[in-house]
């Protein structure tokens, strides 16, 4: 690690007073981001996978925003045109992406960013670009400013040719009667009387190098519309859009697919529950205990940096049974806390501390459990199906008859985690290397080129 002043290539940057912003959904990115900049003890680094969350958490402002486009570009490029749209318009933005998103990078460009990063980037690499943005921020160049840019034109222009104005031929007027002559001496027969002339509407004509051509009838010149000319709209009362006027999402057969297999694994698991003979229980803490307001008092904690609210502290209570779905809970404590039955499916709890928590039959799935804490927790007959488990310390976790289907397990800590009838065949990113410190028994399924550990068994 280089020491702080050289870090940034002599700069001297001011790390103590800087306020970051990180956006993206790569777990591993974040994680490098935080790691990087904490090193070089940096005042505050907000950083979310979360595109509405990372905007609440703008509002506050900050020194220079770090957005990455991979896993998800069009909320990135939502953050970007949020910062764009309501943040000071001197915001300087890093954008980091491979070089298959080139379209995604040409549209940030178009909403205004200072530079890019090819992804995969280290840290030193980013801090000597986050280091020199700060020095002199230099707005890039929208990819339709040099598209759209004409090219040299040498031969010399032909000036356009005036259009002649269009002339109306006027019909000639009727020929005016003979004058009236002496009646003769002999007896006169009078003529007949001549017919009336009918006027012909005038035509307008163009006069051109073919001759002249018949054209429609021109309006008269000065005529004006009157109300009864407009067409009658229907107006709103209010003016504002509804629901009636937004059109359907698409169909997405792939996310249909995938929730109905989530639902029939759901429904595997408690039907496994129920022929366990599992009955389920609810906490004596769950009625008395007030956890709506623990949540916003822990939210208004997370978009001050503590500086307002209170960071959310459940330890040691009983709420068995209780419905923490979708909630937002990172970096809350539970520990040592019955958390068993309850369900804290797509709840985001990374970073949160479980340790000693009990959260047998603990309904997990598609929750956010990235770098907890979870040594020596109870996760037996649990459901974690789509899981976030990433960086999480599972030491000496009970997972007993836990189910794991998708979930993702890379840089887990296992080291003696009890995986007996255990059903992990097909989670993500698991190595041999982390099932030799587990204890497994012959039930324990692994997935494909994995082993149960020698002796362990």
């Amino acid at each position: 690690m280089r020491h702080p002043s050289h870090a940034d290539g002599g700069r001297r940057t001011d790390w103590k007073n800087l306020r970051l912003l990180v956006f993206g959904t790569d777990d591993q990115f974040r994680f490098l981001v935080r790691q990087t900049f904490r090193k070089l003890a940096v005042g505050d680094i907000v950083s979310y996978g979360i595109a509405s969350d990372t905007i609440e958490l703008a509002r506050r402002g900050t020194d220079l925003a770090i957005v990455d486009l991979t896993g998800s570009p069009d909320e990135a490029l939502a953050v970007i045109g949020w910062l764009r749209g309501n943040a000071p318009a001197q915001v300087p933005i890093l954008v980091v992406a491979s070089a298959a998103l080139k379209g995604a990078v040409d549209r940030a460009r178009a909403l205004g960013i200072e530079g890019m990063l090819p992804k995969p980037v280290s840290g030193h690499e980013l801090t000597l670009r986050v280091a020199d943005t700060l020095a002199a921020p230099i707005r890039m160049a929208a990819p339709a400013a040099i598209h759209d840019r004409g090219k040299p034109n040498h031969v010399r222009a032909v000036p356009p040719q005036p259009v002649p104005e269009p002339v109306v031929a006027v019909a000639p007027p009727p020929p005016s009667p003979p004058a009236p002559t002496a009646p003769p001496p002999t007896p006169v027969s009078l003529s007949p009387r001549p017919a009336p002339v009918v006027i012909p509407p005038a035509r307008q004509t163009r006069i051109g190098a073919g001759g002249s051509a018949a054209a429609p009838l021109r309006r008269i010149s000065g005529g004006t519309l009157s109300e009864d000319d407009l067409v009658a709209l229907p107006t709103r009362p209010s003016g504002r859009l509804g629901d009636d006027d937004l059109a359907p999402p698409p169909f997405d057969a792939e996310a249909e697919a995938a929730r109905r297999r989530a639902e029939r694994r759901k429904q595997a698991w408690q039907d496994a529950l129920a022929a366990a003979g599992h009955v389920v229980r609810v906490g004596g803490d769950v009625a008395r205990f007030d956890l709506s307001a623990v949540i916003a008092e822990h939210a208004k904690w997370l978009e001050t940096s503590g500086a307002e609210g209170q960071r959310a502290n459940v330890s040691n209570r009983d709420l068995a049974g209780a419905d923490l779905t979708d909630v937002i809970l990172p970096q809350a404590s539970f520990r040592e806390t019955d958390l068993s039955d309850a369900c804290l499916a797509r709840a985001r709890l990374d970073g949160s501390d479980f340790r000693r928590a009990i959260l047998s039959a603990a309904d997990l799935g598609g929750a956010n459990l990235g770098v907890a804490a979870l040594r020596h927790a109870r996760l037996d007959l649990s459901n974690l199906e789509g899981a976030v488990l990433r960086g999480c310390d599972l030491s000496g976790a009970v997972l007993s008859r836990a189910r794991l289907a998708g979930a993702d397990l890379k840089g887990a800590i296992m080291i003696g985690a009890d995986l007996t009838n255990a059903d992990l065949s097909k989670v993500e990113n698991l190595t041999q290397t982390q099932v030799e410190k587990t204890l497994c028994n012959l039930d324990t399924r692994l997935p494909p080129g994995l082993n149960r550990p020698p002796g362990r068994e």
